[in-house]
C-alpha cells in the first residue's frame, strides 16, 4: 500500500497546477477586464480612421471620431456606426458583431480578436456561393 503514495502525491500536485494555471487565466481574460480593454479610441493600420469603442451592457458600437481624408466629401462619415452588436466571447471563439461599411453603408458580419495588448484583428465575413468566407481583413490599434 505504501507504493502508492508517490503516485498519489504526482496526481494531486499535478491536479493543484492545472487548477491554478486555469484561475490565473481565468482571471486575466475575465469578461470585465476584456471589456475594459477594449473601451476607446482605436486607430486602423492604414491611419486613415480613428473609431470610439464603448459599450452598454455588455454590446459594444463603434463610432467614426476621426477621418484622414484628402477629400471633402468623406467628412460626412464622421459620427458614423461602424461597429454594431459586438458581442465578447472568449478569446479563442472570438467575439462577433456586425461591421457597416462607413463608404457604402452595407451591413455585414465580423469577427473579431484580440492580438496582443492593444491589438485587435478584425475579419470582414459575407456569404460566396453558400459559404462563409472572409472578404476583408483589418488590424487595429488602441490610441
Amino acid at each position: 500500500m505504501e507504493t502508492y503514495y508517490p503516485i498519489l502525491y504526482l496526481i494531486v500536485s499535478f491536479a493543484i497546477a492545472v487548477a491554478s494555471v486555469v484561475l490565473a487565466f481565468r482571471l486575466r481574460y475575465s469578461k470585465t477586464t476584456l471589456e475594459s480593454r477594449l473601451t476607446g479610441v482605436w486607430v486602423n493600420e492604414s491611419q486613415t480612421m480613428r473609431i470610439l469603442l464603448h459599450h452598454i451592457d455588455s454590446i459594444f458600437q463603434g463610432e467614426v471620431v476621426w477621418i484622414n481624408s484628402i477629400q471633402n466629401n468623406q467628412q460626412h462619415m464622421l459620427g458614423a456606426k461602424m461597429i454594431k452588436e459586438l458581442v465578447l466571447r472568449t478569446i479563442a471563439q472570438g467575439s462577433t458583431g456586425i461591421y457597416v461599411d462607413p463608404k457604402t453603408g452595407h451591413e455585414l458580419p465580423f469577427r473579431m480578436w484580440f492580438h496582443g495588448k492593444g491589438r485587435l484583428k478584425l475579419a470582414v465575413i459575407n456569404k460566396i456561393d453558400g459559404k462563409n468566407k472572409v472578404v476583408k481583413e483589418e488590424q487595429w490599434f488602441q490610441l
